[in-house]
Order: structure tokens, then sequence, then C-alpha cells
């Protein structure tokens, strides 16, 4: 799915937001490191992890209260909400890190299985388990997704061929069927290309762990993480918000690839350094430095220990960053105890895209931190923002 961009012409900024608002990756990037010692640990080495993942995500509750909740957490997985099997849940681990005593910070939403179901989180912290209905209504208009007739298909289908079936169906979005023998999952994939093709754009495929995975496609793509960004891309554009993106492996690398946020067409997103083309670079640099997007891709900690897959992703993103400094970033992995890298990196994107966009700076809740970023900017460009800004006020005052 591609961006239409507003006309600011026809679409007057709307002033009365100008919130900076966060998606991130769970595993690896909010969360920096493993819960192992939480989990297993001895007394003093979970304690003091408790007390290290506290100072952590006290951080990011600090910069929420100070700006007076204009700065907005949302949270992407690419786990259940649930466990299954194979997986532990994300409200497993949620439940278990409060339990043990850690205390996050204000999370507005998760956004499961890389871009299934999105849940809100209740004032006190839990999360509601019913998925939001806006989205759901959402997916089934742009491909006629359908769950009900996904599901009564299935049972047909076995009863066709006589054949059992388990079947997946904890995230609305994403389905896995699990057959008793190799035949039986031929059968089915065979039977669920033809009865539901012309029904719905889906994607019907069997993947590496031998069990049919169904999807919706939303312009011919399958569903995932970029969905979601993809449209809070649009709404900051229409409300002077500040979109961050932030994730670290590949199943993030939809939504941390600066190509699939722009409007100019191209028939192959790139989704490696070599692929990319500089003439189509030239077309659209103006448009990507324009957005209100900061991608920041969390280095993994061993370069040379990471599988051909990540290591692409991250020669990737370090290809845009070059290609696309304004808009890219990446930041090093956060160790508790020590400088919170990934804050600190969301604190300095914001500061730079407020010093482009004074209509964004008045409505941010952002004075303390300016005051205290002095060093950053400087003397000289601190006063000649003050001057903007108090010429912007005076004259918005006339109008």
């Amino acid at each position: 799915m591609k961006i239409n961009q507003i006309n600011p012409k026809n679409n007057p900024i709307n002033f009365r937001s100008g919130k900076a608002i966060l998606y991130s990756d769970f595993d690896g990037t909010f969360l920096p490191q493993s819960l192992k010692d939480i989990y297993i640990g001895e007394k003093a080495e979970k304690q003091k992890s408790i007390i290290g993942f506290n100072k952590y995500f006290k951080d990011f509750q600090d910069f929420i209260d100070k700006t007076k909740n204009k700065f907005e957490i949302n949270i992407t997985t690419g786990r259940r909400l649930n466990p299954n099997d194979r997986h532990d849940g994300f409200k497993q681990t949620y439940d278990k890190i409060l339990k043990e005593g850690v205390v996050l910070p204000k999370i507005n939403s998760l956004t499961n299985s890389k871009g299934g179901d999105t849940f809100y989180f209740n004032p006190d912290g839990t999360i509601n388990p019913n998925p939001s209905k806006a989205k759901i209504s959402q997916i089934k208009k742009l491909s006629d997704w359908d769950s009900d007739i996904i599901n009564q298909t299935i049972k047909e289908i076995s009863l066709d061929i006589n054949s059992k079936y388990n079947i997946d169906s904890k995230d609305t979005f994403h389905l896995s069927i699990e057959t008793e023998n190799k035949f039986a999952l031929v059968r089915f994939f065979e039977e669920l290309q033809k009865r539901l093709a012309d029904k719905m754009d889906i994607s019907i495929k069997i993947d590496e762990d031998g069990a049919i995975k169904l999807t919706p496609k939303i312009n011919s793509k399958s569903l995932d993480k970029s969905f979601d960004t993809i449209l809070a891309l649009k709404e900051a554009q229409k409300n002077n918000d500040f979109l961050l993106v932030a994730g670290n492996a590949r199943n993030d690398k939809e939504m941390l690839n600066i190509f699939n946020y722009v409007s100019y067409p191209i028939k192959n997103v790139p989704y490696k350094a070599s692929d990319i083309d500089l003439d189509y670079v030239k077309k659209i640099k103006k448009e990507i430095d324009n957005l209100p997007i900061k991608i920041l891709f969390i280095k993994p900690k061993d370069i040379k220990n990471i599988n051909e897959k990540d290591l692409e992703l991250y020669e990737f993103m370090k290809k845009c960053e070059e290609l696309f400094s304004k808009n890219v970033q990446i930041v090093e992995q956060t160790e508790l105890y020590n400088k919170n890298n990934f804050l600190d990196a969301i604190k300095k994107s914001i500061l730079s895209y407020s010093k482009r966009n004074l209509g964004f700076l008045k409505k941010f809740n952002y004075k303390s931190y300016l005051i205290s970023k002095i060093s950053l900017i400087g003397s000289a460009s601190l006063i000649g923002l003050a001057i903007a800004l108090w010429y912007n006020k005076n004259e918005t005052s006339k109008r």
C-alpha cells in the first residue's frame, strides 16, 4: 500500500495536534535485552535486572510526563497476544514482567502477529483483550477478508477430502492450518486456492513449519507491520504529528523500509542495498525529506555472528541512512545501567524535526527538553529558533 501525499493547499495543517507517536517492535527494540535474569536468575541477579529495567522504562515515562502525554508509545510485535504450542504470547510476558515488579511506561496500543489484531491498553495498564473492531472492518473493506467464510470453507474441504485438520485462529488475520499428513496438506492447499481466490484478496502458502498460512492481502501485498505505520503516517501528515518507527530484525523490515512510505510508484520495492536504484532515489528524495517520519534501526550487538537475512537488512538500513539521513538512523543497542540510546535517539529526532516544523514545535510540550539541549543545537541556533517562534506567534495573532 502506498501513501497518497497530502496537498497542503487543500489540507491546511491542524495545529491542535503536534504529538510524537512511536511504533516500536518489542523484543530487542523497546525491550532492550533478554528477561532471562528476571525469569531464572539468582536473587541478586534478578533484583539487579529489575532495577535496571525500571530505570530504563522510567526514562520513557518521565518523557511522557514532561511532554504532557504528547509522546505516545505503540508496540508492534511478531508475537501473538496469547501463547500457542511453540511461542510465548505477548500478554504472558507482559504480565510476568509486571508480576516481578518491573514498571512499564504508559503504552497506547499493541499490534500482534506482524500486523495482525490491534489491542488497546486500559488506564490501569492492563490489555483490553478485545481486538479493534475498526481495524477488522478496515481490513475487510480493503481485502474482503472474512473469517467466517474461511472457516466454513476449511470445514467443507475437510469433509470433501476426508481429512482431519487443526486450525490456529487466535489472530483474526493470520490463520495456520495443520493436517494429518503431507498428502492432505497439498489437497487442502489446492482446494483453498480454488475456492477462496475469487471471494477475497488473500495470501495462501505453505511455510517451513509444514502448515498452510492464510493472510489478507492489501493492494496485492500480504498484511504486515507496515500496514499500521503507513496509516499512522497519513494521520501524522493531516494532524501535524511526527511519527517514529523502530525495529531491529527482519520481521520488522516492511515498516523499517523508507521506500514503503512514498507515493511515487515503483514496481519492485527494494529490500537489499544492492537493489536501490539511485535514479529512483533522486526522484523521491525531496518527498522523503519532507515526510514527518523517522525510522530508527536498532543495530545488532554482534554483527559478525548474525544470520544472513538480518545482515542483509542491516546493510540495507546502512545504505538508507546514508541516502536519507533526516529520516533513517542506526542506533546502538541500549544496555541496562548505561545510556538509554533508544530514548536519546527519539528525543534528538523530535528535536531535529521541531527545528524544521515550527507549527509542530508550538504544540509539542518540549520547552524543558529544548533548554536542556542547548549544547546540541548551539546558542546561535537556539536564538534563531526563538526569533522564528516569536515571529510565527505574532503572525498567527494577526491572522
